[in-house]
């Protein structure tokens, strides 16, 4: 059976607000579209930016990441 997934879900993330993930585990549901996927959502409680579970991953792998940077003076000069 192939059942498409047709919505995602929102939260707030702010620790003052009384609607976030903190404190209420309040979801906002979003029709999964290019455009909604594209838009910014905020919380209607407290105005700030909603965020899914995967950006929250995204995030979250990214901080993680020990990302080295090259050490240019030890490149060959052209």
């Amino acid at each position: 059976m192939d059942k498409s997934v047709e919505r995602y879900f929102l939260y707030c993330m702010n620790l003052q607000c009384q609607n976030s993930i903190y404190h209420n585990m309040m979801a906002t549901q979003m029709p999964l579209s290019e455009e909604s996927l594209l838009s910014r959502h905020c919380c209607t409680y407290c105005s700030q930016p909603l965020a899914s579970a995967i950006d929250l991953e995204i995030k979250y792998t990214l901080a993680n990441l020990n990302v080295v940077k090259p050490d240019l003076k030890n490149y060959m000069k052209n």
